[in-house]
């Protein structure tokens, strides 16, 4: 999102820029993880793996934004060992009921793990037409510097679709909007208001990262 915003500022041509600004804001399902999943599990894609990298804390209440019921959420850190998340991704795949499982990573307490996870999906999914697997990456806006970047899966993976929603419930705010006014518009009081609300947004996210890792506010 940083670098579309930054495409304003940038020296490519107008046109270039109108037409990112759509792809982005316009022809992708990636707004909130409630319309990712209505995309894939609508219409007709290619992909059945997926990678959602997030900046929402782990403990989000993202279950209040599905109107599905055949999705199956699971967290790698209470998996406990690689023999029962092996088993959980079989029974998935056996369950004809489930249509969708996400398994949530934390990207520094348990991103280790996804490469293994990732395994086990190309393994027993490989054949599989119909379910869809998400791995939900959660990670810290200031990453340690000697963090394992495990958790990153290659490009070069083109059997996983990669994608990045900064907030799984979606902006408060319509961002291209933002992008299409003028400095004077921007300073407009109305707009101030819609920049208090991303402000407290961000600041609340800041808050809850902290109480998950233990850091007094």
């Amino acid at each position: 999102l940083n670098l579309v915003i930054r495409t304003c500022v940038s020296k490519l041509p107008q046109d270039d820029i109108v037409n990112i600004h759509n792809v982005y804001f316009q022809q992708q399902s990636h707004s909130s993880l409630t319309s990712f999943i209505d995309m894939i599990s609508t219409f007709k894609v290619q992909l059945f793996r997926h990678v959602v990298y997030t900046y929402s804390p782990m403990y989000s209440d993202i279950l209040s934004q599905w109107r599905h019921n055949q999705i199956e959420l699971i967290q790698a850190q209470a998996q406990g060992s690689e023999l029962k998340m092996t088993e959980t991704i079989q029974n998935f795949y056996q369950n004809e009921a489930r249509a969708v499982l996400i398994i949530q990573f934390d990207s520094v307490q348990d991103g280790k793990h996804v490469q293994f996870a990732k395994y086990l999906i190309d393994k027993y999914g490989s054949d599989s037409l119909e379910k869809h697997t998400i791995f939900l990456v959660h990670v810290s806006r200031c990453l340690p510097e000697d963090i394992n970047t495990a958790w990153k899966i290659s490009f070069l993976s083109k059997e996983w679709n990669q994608i990045t929603i900064d907030q799984l419930g979606g902006p408060k705010i319509d961002l291209s909007n933002l992008l299409s006014k003028s400095t004077t518009e921007l300073l407009t009081e109305d707009l101030n208001l819609e920049m208090d609300l991303i402000l407290k947004e961000l600041f609340s996210e800041c808050i809850l990262e902290k109480e998950s890792q233990g850091i007094e506010k």
